[in-house]
């Protein structure tokens, strides 16, 4: 049952990993990037579309009932995630959101660097392609497979 609700996560992987062109790093000018406004367009549209339908999917979901939760057992689950499933910490939430918060906002530090701004606007349009086509295929995998989080499996 697992494996068909992978297949199509695999597929859309396989899909966008052989159709992404590489881009052209030897350019007429003196820029390192080049970006072409119908690839960005397409995969900026690609990972709008993916996000908003990932997004849909996921308030779409039911919420597990009581009795849903109830019956999850973590020695059901992979071995690996069982150990995540006796922890809970709230002081580890606020963490992990300070380091994505700081993963996001990291790599606009280096407009800092004047050799880089000047290329600013390519390298913020790759940026924001990259993260917006990552968190499409994040959350796409997340409600296509529908597994439940660690926290669930914990019965206190």
């Amino acid at each position: 049952m697992q494996t068909k609700k992978t297949f199509p996560v695999v597929l859309i992987w396989l899909f966008l990993f052989l159709s992404y062109p590489t881009l052209n790093l030897q350019g007429q000018n003196d820029n390192t990037y080049q970006l072409s406004w119908r690839l960005s367009g397409t995969m900026g549209g690609a990972g709008l579309a993916g996000s908003g339908l990932a997004e849909y999917l996921k308030h779409r979901k039911d919420t597990l009932t009581h009795t849903q939760i109830e019956l999850h057992n973590a020695e059901d689950i992979w071995w690996p995630d069982r150990i995540s499933t006796r922890y809970w910490s709230p002081t580890s939430i606020k963490l992990s959101d300070i380091g994505m918060t700081t993963g996001f906002a990291m790599p606009l530090s280096m407009l800092f660097d004047s050799s880089i701004r000047s290329e600013g606007w390519e390298i913020t349009g790759m940026y924001l392609q990259t993260f917006l086509l990552t968190y499409t295929l994040t959350a796409l995998t997340k409600e296509i497979t529908k597994r439940s989080r660690p926290f669930v499996y914990n019965p206190h």
